[in-house]
């Protein structure tokens, strides 16, 4: 009984490790790893088909995350990109049809049978492949563009894709600047690259003629109805359209909010610091990865600015620099790619481990608030804080921006410091906060 007992068990396992090596298929010099082994959530409902014809463009991103070298911490990234995906950006799934991991593995997304959603020109036509990182300050690992060529090979042998297929990054069909110039580097030198120019730098040639023109000429198609089509609106685009910038990106949706009675402990909290500038320490843009903005911000109309309005990232807190970095790049991703901005909305962030991460910075308008966007400096706490204070040193390093910004003539000596509930139809930032910060010097009641 006992044998027969070992018998079973170890025959059980061998099924269970013969279906994780079907699910974790090897092909050719790469291995697959698929939905169910790396935990996938499954679609919100049905995905859009890709058809059954081979696809003619493969379009190359990035995920803007951290980069992943073994296989753990690869899958730990891309159950959060699909939670980030579904849950924020409001996509039906993961976005990419396949990531590619710095361990070397390919990892399966939508797969070769469905319809992305990164770009609505394209989605019908395209395999989208995303690199986990971001390539705008470090290069891809050797690894990983071995597994991509082995995964277009696999893609022409299935005629998943056409023999002929094109190789684009996503920079230059959207406005996105995706992947980051160091991936770009690499996939300019692939077979099948195509060297168009980005006619999407600016939001005035986003319009769906012209991404028709350019897919014609990606796939050499013939384009004389197209251009009869289109040459009133080029015309019309080159006299008037160059003037146009995009004036949409401050509008917030917000919800009621409510005042509650201050605690001591919070009040002694806000005062606990000492003004010693060299304590203030900002972390750059380029330190903390920023992707660069889609277009050029607008100025602040007031200089120095008359306002300081106090809001918070109602995102998870963090409380050491790897993290706030983590959450200050998909903060910015979000507000790009969910909210159309031109970049990540505030002029600076806070994270709970006592940083200041730079957004906008002192001089450019924001995307916080509307109506005060031209005339104050947007600062944002990484965190919720609707139920618990922010730490202190997330306290004591905000209120030493402000006296930095006061000191350098950024502020008006004469600003009023404002919670974003009192002139926006919000919460933020937070009753938590907004008790600590009615403490502060430039307090103002009526904004």
């Amino acid at each position: 009984m006992k044998m027969r007992n070992t018998l079973s068990v170890t025959l059980a396992l061998c099924i269970i490790l013969f279906i994780t090596l079907m699910d974790n298929a090897t092909v050719g010099d790469f291995t697959l790893v698929s939905r169910a082994n790396w935990g996938a959530l499954p679609p919100r409902q049905s995905l859009p088909s890709l058809g059954r014809k081979p696809l003619a463009i493969v379009l190359i991103t990035q995920t803007n995350s951290l980069g992943c070298y073994n296989n753990t911490s690869c899958l730990d990234i891309i159950r959060k990109k699909q939670t980030f995906d579904m849950n924020h950006l409001g996509k039906l799934d993961i976005n990419a049809n396949f990531l590619i991991g710095g361990d070397g593995n390919v990892y399966e997304g939508r797969g070769w049978g469905y319809q992305s959603e990164e770009e609505r020109s394209y989605d019908v036509k395209s395999i989208f492949i995303s690199f986990i990182g971001d390539y705008s300050q470090m290069v891809p690992a050797k690894e990983q563009v071995d597994a991509t060529m082995e995964l277009l090979k696999l893609g022409v042998q299935q005629k998943k894709l056409s023999k002929n297929y094109k190789i684009l990054a996503l920079r230059q069909v959207t406005n996105i600047l995706k992947p980051g110039v160091h991936l770009l580097d690499v996939i300019k030198t692939w077979p099948h690259w195509v060297p168009i120019i980005n006619l999407y730098a600016r939001s005035y040639l986003r319009n769906n003629i012209i991404k028709d023109l350019l897919f014609a000429h990606i796939l050499n198609i013939e384009m004389d109805h197209l251009l009869l089509r289109s040459l009133s609106l080029i015309i019309g685009i080159l006299l008037i359209g160059i003037f146009f910038t995009t004036a949409n990106e401050d509008l917030i949706d917000n919800s009621n909010h409510q005042i509650i009675k201050l605690r001591p402990d919070e009040i002694s909290a806000a005062n606990e610091f000492t003004r010693n500038p060299k304590d203030l320490h900002i972390i750059t843009r380029t330190d903390w990865g920023a992707q660069p903005a889609t277009d050029s911000p607008r100025q602040l109309k007031v200089q120095p600015a008359t306002f300081a309005i106090i809001s918070h990232t109602a995102t998870q807190s963090c409380y050491n620099e790897a993290k706030c970095i983590l959450n200050v790049r998909v903060i910015q991703t979000f507000h790009i790619e969910a909210k159309g901005w031109l970049d990540v909305g505030y002029n600076f962030l806070v994270g709970g481990d006592g940083n200041v991460y730079e957004g906008r910075g002192w001089d450019a308008a924001g995307a916080h608030t509307h109506n005060y966007n031209n005339r104050s400096i947007g600062i944002a706490f990484v965190g919720d804080f609707s139920y618990k204070s922010p730490p202190k040193e997330q306290i004591v390093t905000a209120v030493r921006l402000l006296d930095h910004g006061l000191k350098t003539n950024k502020l008006a000596k004469d600003y009023k410091l404002i919670g974003q509930r009192q002139v926006a139809h919000t919460q933020s930032p937070g009753d938590k906060l907004y008790n600590v910060i009615r403490t502060w010097e430039h307090w103002s009641n009526n904004p």
